[in-house]
């Protein structure tokens, strides 16, 4: 069987998106298919990462700002994303695999919609979309949408071929082995924080991250264990070093694949409600979030109220000392912690 996959990493859109498919084309490998990846050729593309994997990559010309006219106020609300119409990264896509027909092609991008995937039907009669917007139509066959909202069964609704088969909700989630294996192992935990993890997804473009340290400072508690994990798109890498120096028991760790073994030693986790939810979530570790993009308010807000998570709101709303009290909330309640777990 032969996949492609149309999906971008970048300081702009971040990693996410890259990274579950990441997870889908291993496991189709795993089952025999060939899985060729076309990605623009943003800074922080991960397509070292890609071909790590063993998969093919295809990269687009780089395009940071449009060159075209473009009237962007009737196209997607992430539109401006992609850095071209939809019709020249069709063109583009097209071109990059050669003109070859796949058994299905996969889009995995918020500046995508039905008006590609219909075009690409030239190359597959098979279209598989990876969304959690919901705030476009699809031409697709096969949708999955990983995320919790009250919504959920219901907002696809108008969006869809009523023939389309819809994959909704955590059950779907787009997990690496890694973390199947975690909860056979995963220590039994009593509610109290002795070690924590700081992980904003791959480029932190806010820097939360400092954000988070601070808020830990405030704390004065000596005898917490702090990891950092940076991913490489991130620009306050010196900053955040010098933070670091100023506070005790503090590791940072730089593009760490294996994140999971880091999970699995955290008590808790400081981060942002994106596509890492749900990792954290299948090994029952307790998050306090914050929004690093519009995109993630409605996942934290139902994870919120699943109770899977603390969510402090926006990113621009958050300070340290927002933090810092939030933090001191849970080291006096451990039983918000253990909610947070068992659920």
């Amino acid at each position: 069987m032969r996949i492609a996959i149309r999906v971008d990493a970048a300081k702009h859109i971040g990693v996410g998106h890259v990274m579950r498919c990441l997870v889908l084309a291993n496991e189709l490998t795993a089952k025999g298919a060939r899985v060729d990846f076309v990605c623009r050729s943003f800074p922080g593309h991960l397509g070292e990462s890609i071909v790590a994997d063993g998969h093919r990559l295809h990269l687009l010309p780089a395009a940071s700002t449009p060159k075209e006219s473009i009237d962007f106020s009737k196209m997607p609300s992430h539109a401006s994303w992609l850095g071209v119409s939809w019709k020249t990264d069709f063109v583009q896509t097209k071109s990059a695999l050669n003109k070859k027909y796949f058994d299905w092609v996969i889009v995995d991008h918020y500046s995508l919609d039905n008006r590609w995937e219909r075009a690409m039907r030239e190359l597959s009669s098979r279209i598989m979309v990876i969304d959690d917007l919901a705030d476009r139509e699809h031409d697709c066959d096969l949708l999955l949408d990983q995320n919790l909202f009250d919504d959920m069964k219901t907002r696809y609704n108008r969006l869809i071929p009523s023939e389309c088969m819809r994959l909704l909700g955590p059950h779907y989630s787009l997990l690496r082995q890694e973390f199947l294996e975690i909860r056979k192992t995963n220590k039994k935990f009593g509610g109290n924080i002795r070690s924590i993890l700081i992980f904003f997804g791959g480029s932190d473009p806010s820097n939360e991250t400092s954000k988070a340290l601070k808020a830990i400072r405030l704390l004065d508690k000596s005898d917490i264990e702090i990891d950092v994990l940076l991913g490489s798109a991130n620009s306050y890498r010196k900053e955040i070093e010098g933070i670091c120096s100023s506070m005790l028991n503090v590791r940072i760790h730089f593009q760490k694949k294996n994140i999971y073994e880091l999970m699995a030693k955290a008590d808790l986790v400081i981060g942002a409600s994106g596509s890492s939810t749900w990792e954290r979530c299948s090994i029952g570790l307790p998050a306090l979030v914050w929004c690093i993009a519009e995109n993630q308010r409605a996942i934290a807000n139902c994870a919120d109220k699943a109770g899977l998570c603390i969510n402090l709101g926006m990113a621009k709303d958050v300070c340290a000392q927002t933090v810092t009290n939030a933090l001191q909330e849970l080291f006096n309640h451990k039983e918000k912690v253990l909610s947070m777990t068992s659920r």
